[in-house]
């Protein structure tokens, strides 16, 4: 699924499936498919999506969580369209999940394909707090 706004992110569907293409031993098949079948509201999909991303972190960037560096999206409650800034902190996020996962160095490689300002834009992003 292609999303390139907001309001198209704020119902998870494209973001659980990138982190399944990412790191599928944690975002596992089942996890993605659990989405996917989902009659749950933007609001559960996202909560189940960052409680995910969340324990990705606690059990490999434990120094990050305990940082106070993490960007945590705030999801409102009944919410149907996040905000730019509450979709940025989950692609920040998912961009320290990439370049942790097991896959690292294929993403890795991938960013370094880049053009050198875009390169750099995601590297002071991760930087900001892993």
């Amino acid at each position: 699924q292609q999303a390139s706004t907001a309001a198209e992110l704020s119902d998870g569907l494209a973001m659980s499936e990138a982190l399944f293409q990412i790191e599928p031993s944690v975002f596992t098949p089942s996890w993605f498919a659990g989405i996917l079948k989902s009659d749950q509201t933007n609001t559960d999909n996202l909560t189940v999506i960052l409680n995910m991303l969340l324990h990705f972190y606690r059990h490999n960037l434990s120094d990050v969580c305990t940082s106070g560096e993490l960007p945590i999206p705030e999801i409102p409650a009944g919410c149907q369209e996040l905000g730019s800034e509450m979709i940025a902190r989950f692609l920040k996020l998912m961009l320290g999940v990439a370049v942790t996962c097991s896959n690292k160095l294929l993403f890795i490689s991938k960013i370094q394909s880049l053009d050198e300002t875009t390169q750099h834009a995601l590297t002071a992003c991760v930087a900001s707090f892993i």
